[in-house]
């Protein structure tokens, strides 16, 4: 009978999950299709009434389903309780959204037109939505970014004020780099009546990032239009800006990539003072390459969730696992996983002998090097008929969350852009620590495909190293916690030390 009753509630939620997608509302549902759905495991509540669609294996205090599915929660709640057009997100919060900053905000802060008194509705993973009406300030047109409406990117120059430029100097340089006719901001100026210090600030900004001939033009068309004198002031107290071009010509997401390494490889060269290239012997490093092999792959593939033995791995390196004439094979996951992350290692063995000999960098060929590990990597699934070969081409055409993270990497338009100033900024570094740590971590944080990021980037990491003349590191599976918990700490708080000082203490180990 239970499973009966489970088979009707799962077909009900099947039919709302393809109209309304992972968020509904309660009433969709009758209670006891509900309930059920709740025992095993179904639904995630979100808040009082609304739930979220969740894989019945999902454990206890998972809050990727949140992660994934929070501004589809935010874009149908908000327009369910204020209608389509009766709310819109803060200033601050649009402008993060302008800016592509994909990290949730612990508290997102809505404007309505009229309703309700001021609120806070918790959410989960220690979130929470702040509600207030402001009549004066609700705008008279807005913009849709992930589902929510939020301010044009001009008015949220215009309504920015000092702390912005102090707090979040990086996304207000995106934000004013973004504009590429000031006529816009002038626009808003006017409209929006009376922002006098406005004018001052955002000519001042203009200047500061040496764009004086838009600083003029909003200077004089304000003064000639409103008749009041704009002095300019620069908002920044950064001694100069963070890029060095006048204008955005790619994805926020790449001059993210370049401020992140930027600076975060100025905090390792404060501390680093010990790591220097050493004596390569090619003989002595290809016998370390291969002593390693099989516990480095054991490990790595561990980590990454997959139930492999040395036996196995030993069984493909000595080429006798075959997906094409035995069955078993072909259907064994770790095995394909296994052999997958072989083919990887033998590609990137022979790149950094080749490498070694000619003296030619590691890091300068790692462009067109990456690809070709991610295609080793997965080949077997596509002889085994998992994969198909297309994609095995080029970066993930879809987004991705990552399970226990709170980061959401790039959306899948700005993963290109992205990866290029990863490059750029991999061959120009010259600190070895930094090209080993930020190569691996900001891979990592990028994401660019579906699966193997973190043994790619590993791969990157190790590849620096060795081929600086310092040890291959081998990340076991029983330092999992500690290891994804400093990727955290870089990747949500701003703290790249953790993530080095554990990778210092691996290299010191060997």
């Amino acid at each position: 009978m239970i499973n009966k009753v489970l088979a009707t509630a799962l077909t009900s939620l099947k039919k709302i999950q393809e109209k309304e997608g992972n968020v509904f509302k309660s009433e969709k549902l009758d209670s006891k299709s509900i309930t059920i759905l709740k025992e095993n495991n179904y639904l995630f509540p979100i808040i009082n009434g609304w739930y979220c669609i969740q894989d019945p294996s999902t454990r206890d205090g998972d809050t990727t389903i949140w992660y994934i599915n929070a501004w589809l929660f935010f874009s149908k709640y908000l327009s369910e309780r204020f209608g389509k057009k009766g709310y819109c997100l803060n200033p601050h919060d649009s402008l993060m959204l302008h800016t592509q900053k994909n990290a949730i905000p612990k508290q997102l802060t809505v404007l309505i037109k009229k309703g309700v008194s001021a609120s806070t509705t918790k959410l989960p993973n220690d979130m929470s939505l702040f509600v207030y009406e402001d009549k004066q300030n609700f705008p008279k047109e807005f913009e849709t970014i992930r589902g929510v409406n939020v301010f044009k990117i001009e008015d949220v120059l215009c309504k920015s004020d000092n702390n912005s430029f102090i707090n979040n100097p990086l996304e207000m340089e995106i934000a004013l780099k973004s504009i590429r006719d000031v006529s816009t901001v002038i626009n808003s100026l006017i409209s929006l009546k009376r922002m006098d210090t406005s004018a001052a600030r955002l000519s001042g900004a203009y200047a500061y990032l040496g764009r004086e001939s838009d600083a003029e033009n909003i200077r004089e068309t304000y003064t000639s239009l409103i008749g009041v004198k704009v002095t300019s002031f620069n908002p920044f107290t950064t001694e100069k800006p963070i890029f060095g071009s006048t204008q955005l010509e790619r994805s926020p997401y790449a001059s993210r990539v370049e401020e992140l390494w930027k600076r975060y490889s100025t905090q390792i060269d404060k501390l680093d003072s010990t790591i220097k290239p050493r004596d390569i012997d090619v003989k002595t490093l290809l016998a370390e390459l291969e002593e390693k092999y099989t516990e480095d792959a054991y490990h790595s593939l561990s980590i990454e969730g997959y139930r492999v033995t040395t036996e196995l791995i030993d069984k493909i390196k000595n080429g006798n696992w075959n997906p094409i004439q035995n069955e078993e094979d072909r259907e064994t996951r770790d095995a394909l996983a296994a052999k997958g992350y072989y083919e990887a290692f033998e590609e990137l063995k022979i790149n950094i002998l080749e490498c070694v000999n000619s003296g030619e960098k590691i890091e300068n060929i790692m462009p067109e090097l990456h690809s070709k590990l991610y295609r080793k990597m997965f080949l077997p699934s596509v002889q085994a008929n998992i994969l198909k070969p297309s994609d095995l081409i080029g970066y993930r055409d879809t987004a991705i969350y990552l399970k226990g993270s709170e980061h959401v990497p790039p959306p899948k338009e700005a993963v290109l852009d992205a990866m290029e100033s990863y490059f750029k900024a991999l061959k120009t570094d010259d600190n070895i620590l930094s090209k080993a740590v930020l190569g691996h971590f900001i891979f990592g944080f990028i994401h660019p495909y579906v699966d193997g990021n973190g043994r790619i980037s590993r791969f990157i990491m190790n590849s620096i190293l060795v081929s600086y003349g310092l040890p291959w590191i081998i990340i076991r599976k029983e330092e999992r916690s500690r290891y994804m918990d400093t990727l955290e700490q870089a990747s949500n708080h701003n703290n790249i030390l953790p993530f080095m000082e554990f990778i210092l203490e691996k290299i010191e180990e060997d």
